[in-house]
């Protein structure tokens, strides 16, 4: 599989457009914590080919993304912490502790996509 070493501002504005549309319209239904939670997965999926060498290792947003995407595919809702990602509750932008279940609203996703997105910019981009 081809990994990906960098994205051009264009396709970072159009996952903004896209997901930050999303957004808007599970804010404006009232959706549940389980919509929040797919979303997780969608916004990975955008960014899914990124180089792990360059994404490290240290528990920054796209690990974080990462790790919760696979938590909510894998694992029903509930962290898994891969071996080898520093992943910590104090650090990480939502702070989930391995073997917590994951239950997202509009503002703690917004809060991940903000950090996850400028993440991708100041390493990818």
């Amino acid at each position: 599989m081809l990994v990906r070493t960098g994205y051009d501002r264009h396709y970072v504005g159009a996952c903004r457009e896209s997901v930050g549309a999303a957004i808007e319209e599970l804010r404006r239904v009232g959706a549940s914590s389980a919509a929040w939670n797919q979303l997780l997965p969608a916004l990975d999926r955008w960014f899914e080919l990124r180089n792990p060498k360059i994404e490290g290792r240290d528990g920054n947003p796209l690990n974080e993304v990462r790790v919760l995407a696979a938590s909510v595919t894998e694992h029903g809702s509930v962290v898994v912490v891969p071996r080898g990602i520093k992943l910590s509750p104090d650090t990480s932008v939502l702070g989930f502790a391995e073997g917590e279940e994951i239950s997202l609203d509009g503002d703690s996703f917004e809060r991940l996509f903000d950090a996850f997105l400028a993440e991708v910019e100041a390493k990818f981009t």
